[in-house]
């Protein structure tokens, strides 16, 4: 009988053991998931206030940039006007030929300016709802090459071709570049500029007959470098292709 009670003794203490250390361990496993919960939470909660900081701070910018826009083509916009209404009177004067041609080249400088600033600002002021027309812009880049009386330029586009205008500024500074590059680099004494659209691309083809150069030793140019990255962000496709001797030609292709 005594052994019996023993027996059951023993048997109830180790029970009781085992319900103590199961306890421990559950609740040592409740604990690691609250933990692990809590620290998933508290990321969570720091990620939604890093996203919720970003982008206030992608409003104020944003905000900033349409001021500043605003404030360009407000206050600069307005003088550059002025400018030019005041440049045009002169131009109906008694000057003397040589004065007439430097006014007219004055007024062409301060008309250039206006449509950049006004490309510039609506860009700023996030506009990109306006459309303009792209054709107009290349005649007036391509009217300032030509003045410079050292290379020829064979410009072939439709007319009244329109596009948003941060897609245009950014055709434009390709433009620009590729032009740039051909005078200063490649001595070239012809251009040629073909602007179109087809399958509902855009589609611009630049080409010059210039000294050319080794794609492969230029890679890390910054003039190539910025064209790509232009082309990138407005999600057009670029190809240039130049061989020594043979000239450059550029091909990209904007979806619409």
């Amino acid at each position: 009988m005594l052994q019996t009670e023993i027996y059951l003794a023993l048997i109830l203490s180790t029970c009781i053991v085992f319900i103590f250390i199961a306890g421990i361990v559950l609740f040592i496993l409740q604990y690691r998931k609250r933990k692990i919960q809590y620290q998933s939470e508290k990321k969570a909660m720091e990620l939604l206030h890093l996203n919720e900081m970003k982008e206030a701070t992608l409003q104020m910018q944003q905000l900033t940039m349409q001021d500043i826009g605003r404030e360009i083509h407000d206050g600069v916009g307005q003088r550059l006007t002025l400018a030019s209404i005041y440049s045009k009177q002169l131009l109906h004067k008694n000057l003397s030929e040589e004065n007439q041609l430097k006014m007219e080249e004055i007024s062409n400088i301060i008309n250039e300016s206006l449509v950049q600033l006004r490309l510039l600002s609506r860009e700023l002021a996030n506009e990109q709802e306006h459309s303009i027309d792209i054709d107009e812009l290349f005649v007036v880049e391509i009217e300032k090459v030509k003045a410079l009386a050292v290379c020829d330029v064979e410009f072939t586009g439709e007319k009244e071709f329109f596009i948003d205008n941060k897609k245009a500024m950014f055709i434009i500074r390709i433009l620009q570049e590729f032009m740039q590059n051909s005078l200063k680099y490649a001595e070239c004494t012809q251009m040629f500029i073909s602007l179109k659209k087809e399958n509902d691309c855009l589609v611009l083809n630049l080409s010059d007959n210039g000294k050319g150069f080794d794609l492969q030793a230029s890679t890390k140019g910054i003039g190539l470098h910025n064209m790509k990255r232009r082309a990138e962000m407005i999600g057009a496709s670029m190809e240039i292709s130049s061989s020594i001797g043979l000239g450059t030609s550029l091909h990209l292709q904007l979806p619409l």
